[in-house]
């Protein structure tokens, strides 16, 4: 990485941090799983992990209505390679100076809005907090970590597993919050 990225993302944690994020009021309205437009988020370190992601995908996608995969890395070897369709690689240059979202960037969120958010992100990045913070989704669900508890309305403490399991008990826990639906 070089040094102007590295100046630049520094400066943009520290705002971020002085920043508070938007915090995610619960909606109250039912949300059905099976028909529900669905958000995923990752945060990927390593090329082996789209790989993962991918794979995931192709096993879900029949059975339920993925809307967009979100992907926050900043690995030169993903943003060339040949991904699914739906997966959207976002970047450190997706942020400006000051670590808000880039016009681009924020428009295309304001412009998707989801029924069910569910973020695999298991650390507590501050990029990865921005992006969750500005996703338009009625339900958000994702790993349990102390430090982003209000961006979600549920979290789940599943640290072990891969995608797949980690997916089926956010689906199974939704579902049971839907019981009278």
């Amino acid at each position: 990485m070089s040094i102007k990225k590295i100046v630049k993302k520094q400066t943009a944690e520290v705002i971020i941090k002085i920043n508070p994020l938007k915090v995610h009021e619960p909606s109250g309205k039912p949300v059905v799983t099976s028909v529900a437009n669905i958000v995923l988020f990752f945060n990927c370190s390593s090329p082996e992990e789209i790989e993962s992601i991918t794979t995931f995908l192709v096993k879900i996608d029949n059975n339920f209505n993925i809307g967009h995969v979100l992907v926050y890395s900043n690995l030169d070897k993903i943003a060339n390679k040949k991904m699914h369709n739906k997966i959207k690689i976002i970047t450190d240059d997706d942020f400006n100076i000051f670590g808000g979202l880039k016009q681009d960037f924020d428009d295309w969120l304001s412009n998707n809005n989801f029924d069910i958010l569910i973020s695999f992100a298991d650390d507590c990045d501050l990029f990865c907090n921005k992006i969750i913070a500005n996703i338009s989704a009625v339900f958000k669900a994702g790993s349990f970590n102390k430090e982003n508890l209000d961006l979600f309305d549920l979290t789940i403490n599943n640290a072990a597993g891969n995608y797949t399991n980690k997916f089926e008990h956010f689906i199974h826990y939704i579902n049971k919050l839907n019981i009278n639906t």
